[in-house]
C-alpha cells in the first residue's frame, strides 16, 4: 500500500469512528446560529475586535433583539480587516464558508445579505444536518443550556 493509499484508508477509517463534542456552547433554545451576531460576535471575536479598536468590547444579551444584533454589527464590521490575520478570524472564514458557502469577506455592503442566509437556515433541522455531517453523535453543553431536557437526544 503506497503512502496516498494509507492516508485515504486511515481517513475512512476515521470518518466510522462516532464523535462525542466534548465542549461546546449550542443551547437547546438555539442549536444553531440565529444570525451572523451569533457567530461575528461571538464572545473570543468581540475581544479581538474590542483590541482593534471596535468601541464596543462586550457580549450581546442572551437574546438579543434583532435591533441590537444589527446595531452592533454595523458598528463591529469595519473593524474587521484589523483582525483578519487572528485565529478567531480564521475561524469565523471557516464557518461561513463550510456551514454556508460564504467564501466573500464581510463588508458593510453584503453583511445583512449573509445575515438573511443565516437566519434562513436557523433551527434544530439545520443544528441536526451540521453535527450529521460532522459524524457528532451528541455533544456536551453546560446544564442550564440544555433547558430541562429540551433537546437530550443531541445534548449532554
Amino acid at each position: 500500500m503506497n503512502t496516498a493509499e494509507l492516508a485515504n484508508h486511515l481517513e475512512e477509517a476515521l470518518r466510522e469512528i462516532p464523535l462525542l463534542d466534548a465542549h461546546t456552547h449550542l443551547d437547546a433554545a438555539h442549536l444553531s446560529a440565529r444570525g451572523l451576531d451569533d457567530i461575528l460576535l461571538y464572545h473570543m471575536v468581540i475581544s479581538d475586535l474590542y483590541s482593534a479598536g471596535c468601541p464596543n468590547g462586550a457580549r450581546l444579551n442572551e437574546m438579543p433583539s434583532l435591533e441590537e444584533s444589527h446595531s452592533r454589527l454595523e458598528q463591529a464590521i469595519p473593524y474587521l480587516p484589523r483582525i483578519q490575520n487572528t485565529s478567531c478570524s480564521w475561524m469565523v472564514r471557516i464557518i461561513l464558508k463550510d456551514l454556508y458557502g460564504w467564501t466573500e469577506p464581510v463588508t458593510a455592503a453584503n453583511w445583512r445579505k449573509l445575515d438573511g442566509l443565516i437566519r434562513e437556515r436557523a433551527g434544530k433541522a439545520w443544528a441536526v444536518q451540521t453535527l450529521d455531517r460532522a459524524g457528532i453523535q451528541r455533544t456536551c453543553t453546560e446544564l442550564w443550556r440544555g433547558r430541562n431536557g429540551e433537546c437530550e437526544e443531541l445534548l449532554q
